[in-house]
């Protein structure tokens, strides 16, 4: 539960956009940030991938031009 306590405040995005991580309830759920609207993510989403931390180095931009 440590690690995942880590996460707060980071950057992700998933199929509603790009949020940040504001909480981890008791439960291990994720809750995420949507510009005002907040969604519970199940402890499990990021280990499938239904969302991925934003790298804060790199940005889409520049993948773009690569």
């Amino acid at each position: 539960m440590a690690a995942t306590k880590e996460l707060i405040g980071k950057k992700v995005k998933g199929a509603r956009g790009e949020g940040t991580i504001v909480d981890i309830d008791v439960k291990g759920n994720i809750v995420v940030d949507y510009n005002g609207k907040k969604f519970k993510h199940p402890d499990v989403a990021l280990a499938k991938g239904h969302i991925q931390l934003v790298d804060e180095n790199f940005s889409s931009e520049e993948a773009k031009t690569e």
